[in-house]
């Protein structure tokens, strides 16, 4: 009996990936994830992280901050305040974060942003807080993407900082990865499979030229049709179904066809 699981079908790329967070239990890529949201500057927004499933789930509702009349933010970051430093793996020879996740959320937030900070950049400012952001935006059917060095920016507490040197020479010093979103009120749930750092070649390869998923997605869920010997006279038999949590699963033998003796 043979059992294939159908995850994805992509075009190949010979490219780096270094995978800096996941959440299937693995040693090495397993962090320390916290939320961190605004009410630390007097706002109300809400937030929670669990693993289920091998997916970090980070749940939550970006509100208001009454007196500032704007909408405040909720992060996940690893590791959180006050807690243990990482280490984090060398990012060198990359261009960029991948971070694959699935919005879960009827009419859920679509602004999203990646963090980062390094020793260089926490250096650039007296409060020792300063980092690295850049924003992605969240698109239904797309589950990976892409958020190139070159787009993010140094700052700290909201102030822009021109101190901070050049991100893309600070690859092997990073202290902290997280994910968030702010500037726009709204509720969320996302299913976060990893986080990683990736040449370019691959995260185009991996975001542009997905032909078939199995989560739903309208724009690449196909028809599958199994297709097996009998209708030659053979006797292999198979079976196909889809699962709840988003992959295929094709089963089956493959048997002599007797007058062919193959």
């Amino acid at each position: 009996m043979m059992r294939v699981p159908l995850l994805v079908f992509a075009v190949p790329a010979v490219s780096k990936t270094v995978t800096i967070a996941t959440f299937d239990g693995a040693e090495e890529t397993t962090l320390p994830f916290q939320t961190v949201n605004d009410p630390v500057m007097g706002g109300q927004s809400t937030s929670s992280f669990s693993v289920s499933d091998d997916k970090g789930i980070f749940e939550g509702e970006v509100k208001v901050v009454t007196f500032l009349g704007s909408p405040g933010f909720c992060n996940l970051e690893a590791p959180g305040y006050r807690q243990e430093a990482v280490k984090f793996p060398d990012l060198s020879g990359t261009d960029g974060i991948n971070v694959e996740m699935k919005q879960t959320a009827k009419s859920g937030s679509t602004n999203w942003d990646v963090s980062i900070q390094t020793e260089t950049s926490q250096k650039a400012s007296q409060t020792g807080d300063a980092g690295w952001q850049a924003d992605f935006t969240y698109s239904e059917g797309t589950t990976s993407y892409f958020v190139p060095y070159s787009s993010f920016k140094c700052s700290s507490r909201g102030r822009p900082l021109t101190t901070c040197g050049s991100l893309s020479e600070q690859l092997q010093e990073l202290t902290q990865i997280g994910i968030g979103s702010d500037g726009i009120a709204g509720s969320f749930r996302v299913e976060l499979t990893s986080i990683s750092a990736v040449s370019s070649g691959l995260s185009e390869a991996t975001a542009a030229t997905k032909l078939a998923t199995f989560d739903g997605a309208k724009e690449t869920e196909l028809k599958w049709v199994k297709t097996l010997d009998p209708v030659m006279g053979g006797g292999s038999t198979g079976d196909f179904s889809i699962t709840s949590n988003g992959t295929a699963k094709f089963s089956g033998q493959v048997n002599i066809v007797s007058f062919l003796k193959a």
